[in-house]
């Protein structure tokens, strides 16, 4: 009893302490845990049920910023551990990853990278062929895939007088290392051609005004200037056209109307006729136009429609051909 009497006043404050930590738990976990009352508990149950999920680990490989092993939560989908990985390079080829697509754990996500197309290769290199013969500068030239004959002629200043070209496909497409030899006119009488100045327009790839051996014909003219366009009709064309110096052909389209034969009463007056008249008529070009006119100047007006053919370059060919729409 005595020793009860001793601690009994230490007995009681131990109890009171007691009491008190009882009565103010809520207190104390407030301070604690620093929540508040009325979401700790929903709060304490969440990072109880979030630390029993197992995380998982999924590598990224290829075309990322920071290729590696990353350790994540089960629920993310692909695009998810990329942006983790730092995003997709500039390289990468995203056609093949499905981003939207859930990850599961040991997955590897492989990042391939852009193919580069061959056919950048094909457009910066050249192939280098030879032209040797009746070419105003024969060599070695240096042309871009898939050129033709055509082009290596141009590249190396055109056809000499003395060109044959009769047995030479212009058109056919060269080759790395090909060699090409424009032969020379046999016939004695053909070197001795003279050289005349022709236009060709309408429906060609390459228009203009080509010096050419008074021999040839439409179809090598077509031939040197790089030969008809798809919008050619070929089936209006006079192949029959004799070319002479001055003359103009002109290559018709689709749209072109075929061409009407005048009346008599439309005959074109070769005494009265101006330049832009005259360049109207088949084979007569603005050169053949302006010695017309020179010609009435100096002599007067012609007598009869054939006494056209004493102008300069205009023959009985090209008479022929306008003689049923010309006039005195």
């Amino acid at each position: 009893m005595e020793r009860i009497r001793k601690y009994i006043g230490f007995i009681i404050l131990i109890i009171g302490f007691l009491g008190l930590i009882i009565s103010n738990k809520d207190l104390f976990l407030k301070k604690e845990n620093n929540i508040p009352q009325e979401f700790s508990n929903e709060l304490i149950t969440e990072i109880e049920e979030s630390s029993n999920e197992e995380m998982i680990y999924v590598e990224v490989r290829g075309e990322v910023m920071y290729p590696g092993v990353y350790k994540v939560e089960p629920n993310l989908r692909v695009v998810d551990v990329i942006n983790l990985a730092g995003g997709f390079t500039k390289d990468a080829n995203t056609s093949t990853i499905n981003q939207a697509s859930k990850i599961n754990d040991e997955m590897i996500i492989d990042v391939g990278k852009k193919q580069t197309p061959s056919f950048n290769y094909i457009e910066t290199v050249k192939i280098m062929v030879e032209i040797k013969g009746e070419v105003n500068n024969p060599g070695l030239y240096n042309l871009y895939p898939n050129s033709r004959i055509v082009d290596l002629i141009e590249a190396s200043g055109g056809l000499t007088a003395l060109a044959n070209i009769s047995s030479i496909n212009l058109a056919k497409q060269l080759e790395d290392g090909e060699t090409i030899t424009i032969p020379k006119i046999e016939n004695e009488e053909k070197n001795t051609q003279r050289m005349i100045y022709v236009e060709i327009a309408g429906e060609i790839n390459n228009p203009g005004v080509y010096y050419i051996p008074e021999s040839y014909n439409l179809e090598d003219l077509i031939y040197i200037a790089g030969g008809v366009t798809e919008e050619c009709d070929i089936s209006k064309i006079n192949w029959n056209i004799v070319l002479v110096l001055g003359a103009k052909i002109y290559i018709p389209s689709y749209s072109d109307e075929a061409p009407i034969i005048e009346e008599e009463t439309s005959l074109i007056n070769i005494n009265t006729a101006d330049i832009e008249t005259l360049i109207t008529l088949p084979g007569i070009g603005n050169i053949l136009g302006e010695r017309i006119i020179n010609y009435r100047k100096e002599f007067g007006n012609f007598q009869s429609i054939e006494e056209i053919m004493y102008v300069s370059g205009i023959k009985e060919s090209i008479y022929e051909q306008i003689k049923k729409l010309i006039t005195v």
